[in-house]
C-alpha cells in the first residue's frame, strides 16, 4: 500500500492556520483580561460614585436645613428684610417687612412701585422716612456679592423716637427747676438797668447827646434779655422741626453771612475752609446757624480775653456718614472742671454768662440727631465739633433708583 506524503503546498496553509489559533487564542486570554481588570475598576468607581453621591445627599440636606434655618431666621427677625434682583423687583420678603408695610404679597412687584405706594416722606421726618400709616422706618441698603440686586433692610423708629422725646422731655423738665431757680437772677441785672436808664430817658433835663447814650445802653439791655429768653425757649423746647434740606455748599455761604455779622461786633479772624463734597443734611436752619455762631462767639471772647487777638478756624467736612463742622479758637482751651460742666444748663465762666449758650448748642445738635465733642488742640486753644448725620430721606433715589 502506498503511503501518502504531504506537500509543501499543503503544510504551509495548515502552518498558517495553526498560527491564527494560537493568535486568536493569545487575543482572546488578553481580552478577557482586559475585560476583568475594566470590571474590576468599574466595580471601584462604582463604589466610589456611590459614595461621592451619598456625600453629595448629605451636604445637600444640610445645606437645605441651613436654607430652612436661615429662611425662619429671616422671618423672626425684627428688622423688615426684602431682597431685590438686578432687575428691581422683590424676590423674597419677610413678616416684619409684611407689617412694617401692611402688605404681604410684594414678591415679583417693582421695588419702586412699592416705594411710591406705600411711602409718604413728610417734612420733619429727619433722617427716617415716613410710611403712609404714620410710621417712621430706616433704610439701609446692600448690593448682593455673587449676584447682581440688592438687600434692603428697614428698621422702625418710631417707638424710639418717641420714647427719646419723652426722656428728653424729663430731663428738661428736671433742668426746669435749676431754671426757675436761678430764672430771677439772670432776668434781674439786664431788667434792672433797662429799668434804670429808662428812668434817666423820662428825666426832663437830659441833652440830646445823653438821651442818645442811654437809648443804646437800655437796647442793650433789652437785647441782653431778649437772647436770654430765646436761649431758654430753645432749651426748654429741646427740638425744632427739621424742615430744611441743604446741601454743603449752602450751609457753607449761610456760615460765611454769620461771619460777616460777628466781624460787626468783634476784631478776629476768622477763617472758613472745606472738604468738596455733595451731601446734604436735614435741619432747622435758624437754630442750626445760631447754635455755629454761638460756638463761633464764644471762641472770640475766650481768645480776646487770654490773647488779646482771637483767630477763629472753622472747617466742613464729611467723615463716613456724618458732616463735621469743627470750630477751633486760640483761646486758653478747656479745663477739666469745664470738661465735665460745660453742657450744664447755668454753668459760665463769665462774669455776664447766662449759662445756656453751650447747653443750647447741645440741645440743637441733639435735636438733629447728631454729637457735640469738644477737646484742646495740641497747639492751644479749644476746637468744639457738630457731627450731623446726612439726611437718608430721599429712599426714592438712594434706594429706589439703583433698583431699577
Amino acid at each position: 500500500m502506498a503511503s501518502y506524503i504531504e506537500s509543501p503546498q499543503e503544510i504551509q496553509p495548515k502552518e498558517g492556520l495553526r498560527q491564527a489559533f494560537e493568535l486568536f487564542n493569545q487575543m482572546s486570554e488578553q481580552l478577557t483580561d482586559s475585560y476583568s481588570k475594566l470590571e474590576s475598576q468599574v466595580h471601584v468607581l462604582s463604589g466610589e460614585l456611590a459614595e461621592v453621591s451619598a456625600a453629595r445627599m448629605k451636604e445637600l440636606k444640610e445645606k437645605e436645613r441651613l436654607a430652612d434655618r436661615l429662611h425662619s431666621l429671616l422671618q423672626l427677625l425684627p428688622g423688615g428684610v426684602v431682597v431685590l434682583d438686578g432687575n428691581g423687583r422683590v424676590q423674597e420678603s419677610n413678616r416684619a417687612a409684611h407689617a412694617m408695610l401692611n402688605h404681604q404679597g410684594l414678591q415679583g412687584q417693582l421695588w419702586r412701585d412699592v416705594i411710591s405706594h406705600y411711602f409718604r416722606p413728610r417734612e420733619d421726618d429727619g433722617h427716617e422716612v415716613s410710611l403712609i400709616n404714620g410710621r417712621r422706618l430706616s433704610i439701609q441698603t446692600s448690593g448682593l456679592e455673587n449676584e447682581p440686586g440688592q438687600i434692603v433692610l428697614m428698621t422702625d423708629q418710631t417707638e424710639t423716637r418717641d420714647l427719646q422725646a419723652k426722656l428728653a422731655r424729663h430731663q428738661r423738665l428736671m433742668a426746669m427747676g435749676k431754671m426757675v431757680a436761678s430764672l430771677a437772677h439772670q432776668v434781674r441785672t439786664p431788667l434792672s438797668g433797662a429799668m434804670l436808664y429808662s428812668q434817666h430817658l423820662a428825666s426832663d433835663d437830659l441833652d440830646s447827646q445823653t438821651r442818645v447814650k442811654f437809648s443804646k445802653k437800655l437796647g442793650r439791655q433789652l437785647k441782653n434779655i431778649e437772647a436770654q429768653v430765646r436761649d431758654m425757649l430753645i432749651f426748654a423746647r429741646g427740638s425744632a422741626p427739621l424742615n430744611k434740606r441743604l446741601y454743603q455748599d449752602d450751609l457753607i455761604q449761610l456760615i460765611c453771612e454769620a461771619k460777616n455779622i460777628l466781624h460787626k461786633q468783634y476784631q478776629a479772624e476768622i477763617d472758613i475752609s472745606s472738604e468738596h463734597s455733595q451731601c446734604q443734611i436735614q435741619c432747622h436752619q435758624e437754630s442750626l446757624i445760631g447754635a455755629i455762631q454761638n460756638l463761633i462767639s464764644n471762641g472770640i471772647e475766650a481768645a480776646e480775653e487770654y490773647v488779646g487777638h482771637a483767630k477763629i478756624h472753622v472747617h466742613i467736612s464729611q467723615r463716613k456718614n456724618y458732616l463735621m463742622i469743627a470750630i477751633c479758637d486760640n483761646g486758653p482751651g478747656l479745663n477739666t472742671d469745664m470738661k465735665e460742666k460745660i453742657t450744664e444748663p447755668f454753668y459760665t465762666t463769665k462774669s455776664n454768662g447766662t449759662g445756656l449758650g453751650l447747653p443750647v448748642v447741645n440741645a440743637v445738635v441733639r435735636a438733629h440727631y447728631g454729637k457735640l465733642n469738644f477737646f484742646n488742640q495740641k497747639d492751644g486753644g479749644a476746637c468744639f465739633v457738630m457731627s450731623l448725620p446726612i439726611s437718608q430721606k430721599a429712599v426714592n433715589k438712594e434706594v429706589g433708583n439703583e433698583s431699577l
